[in-house]
């Protein structure tokens, strides 16, 4: 996962790839609200500031695997700046006002053999258990899979059973993590073999 208090350079900036750029859906969430989920935009910067220092102290705990006050100006840039070959990020939106308002956001990035990617979800706290992590995730996975990836991941600490449960509802299998037995590594076979 990628370290967001490093101080490393972020990766070079690129266009999105035009075949994914116009991909938008308008999510129905509990409650009856509707979102919108796009690819992330190089306007999104400030949003998905806002977004992340505005997540509990709990949830950046778990989203990060690790005590994160605000996350730094290169973490920022290289969520908002991906190119859409290697790497590819959605965000979910709702109109503020004149702006948009972040309410989630997944992300992957492929391995060095471009045929696995390691991804992260990250949901608001206020709009958690309304089904947008999993719209996120579903989009993601959509997009993975036209992409011809073979296996996505993430890891997690075990003590969060919500996202254990929407991972193995969406087909991920669960493995403990070698180097630290609080965390779990969820990995999802993107293109599992025909039932016989």
């Amino acid at each position: 996962m990628t370290n967001p208090a490093s101080d490393s350079p972020a990766s070079q900036a690129h266009s999105i790839d035009p075949e994914h750029a116009h991909l938008r859906w308008s999510q129905r969430l509990a409650g009856g609200t509707h979102a919108l989920i796009r690819h992330i935009e190089r306007l999104d910067t400030y949003a998905v500031r806002q977004f992340i220092d505005g997540l509990s102290t709990e949830n950046k705990h778990q989203r990060f695997l690790m005590h994160l006050d605000r996350a730094c100006e290169s973490f920022i840039t290289h969520l908002t700046h991906v190119d859409g070959l290697h790497e590819v990020a959605l965000v979910a939106v709702m109109k503020d006002g004149a702006a948009e308002k972040v309410l989630g956001l997944c992300y992957y990035r492929k391995d060095i053999d471009q045929n696995t990617a390691a991804c992260t979800l990250m949901v608001a706290d206020d709009w958690q258990q309304k089904g947008l992590g999993k719209a996120l995730i579903r989009h993601l996975i959509e997009i993975a899979r036209a992409d011809e990836l073979v296996k996505m991941s993430f890891v997690e600490y075990a003590e969060n059973l919500e996202l254990r449960g929407l991972a193995h509802e969406l087909g991920f299998h669960t493995h403990v993590d070698p180097n630290d037995t609080e965390q779990l590594v969820y990995t999802l076979n993107l293109n599992p073999p025909p039932q016989v």
